[in-house]
């Protein structure tokens, strides 16, 4: 995978439930078209499925924003998630609704690769792994977990190989995963709140990481204060203050993916690079 994407850029753009704000609705078709759009060279969205067990694009903890309740999603059922129109970013009914993982499987365009998040809570779920296999879009898709050993016999088992990231927190993460071999092993989302004197970050584990072909994913997205997931080198300071001083920094690092909330911005410091 990375040196089939890699060929013609310095790096690759990935954005953070698709590009969304005013009446574009995170997790959606109309999210991941924008993001598209705004340069984005893979998508990420998240998953989570009804009690009654169906699967629809969402991130869980976003119930009162979206949708206006205080359950959690799990706890909804089809029919009460789609009697809702989700909730625009001024608070109005946007008019569109929760979509399943199936739909947007079925319109999803062939150019567009998707990465799809906190799936692995349903790995045991058989219905979870047909979805995708029926959807003939398996090599359009990447799924991520931590290095949890029951997420990696389950993928180890599979009858088919789905491209894989692990999220990892330290070297041995990557090791483990390596061991299994009938997983479609293609990148590790390296994962840390501070980068000093982290091995993951040692010159040996990045190039560890490089020699075995993989993907180096950071993630820029700041989702706030307490969480932090590449250092400091987040979307805030590289926009609102230290610039592409942060977006050199994190490249610094032999990464090949950058997850962002802004793939326009992002998108404009990479055609600086290649000019």
């Amino acid at each position: 995978m990375k040196n089939n994407h890699l060929k013609n850029q310095p790096f690759l753009i990935m954005s953070h439930r698709g590009f969304w704000g005013g009446n574009i609705i995170q997790n959606t078709r109309q999210s991941a078209q924008l993001a598209q759009q705004s340069g984005a060279d893979i998508i990420e969205i998240d998953i989570c499925r009804t009690s009654d067990g169906i699967y629809y694009l969402f991130h869980d903890g976003n119930e009162r924003t979206l949708l206006g309740v205080d359950i959690n999603f799990n706890l909804l059922s089809t029919y009460e998630i789609e009697g809702r129109d989700m909730f625009n970013s001024v608070g109005e009914e946007s008019g569109y609704k929760v979509e399943t993982l199936d739909d947007f499987l079925t319109w999803l365009p062939e150019n567009y690769i998707i990465n799809i998040d906190r799936s692995w809570e349903y790995w045991e779920d058989p219905h979870f792994f047909e979805l995708i296999e029926k959807s003939g879009k398996v090599n359009q898709l990447i799924i991520k977990s931590p290095a949890n050993e029951k997420f990696l016999n389950i993928l180890n088992e599979l009858s088919f190989k789905i491209p894989y990231v692990v999220i990892a927190k330290e070297p041995s993460d990557i090791r483990h995963v390596h061991s299994f071999k009938n997983i479609n092993f293609v990148g590790v989302e390296l994962v840390a709140d501070s980068l000093k004197k982290n091995p993951l970050f040692h010159e040996a584990t990045l190039n560890y990481i490089d020699d075995l072909g993989l993907l180096t994913i950071a993630n820029a997205v700041h989702l706030g204060k307490h969480h932090e997931l590449f250092g400091n080198l987040n979307d805030s300071n590289a926009l609102l203050h230290r610039g592409e001083e942060v977006w050199k920094e994190i490249l610094s690092f032999n990464i090949d993916v950058i997850q962002t909330d802004w793939p326009n911005f992002l998108e404009e410091f990479r055609n600086k690079l290649n000019s």
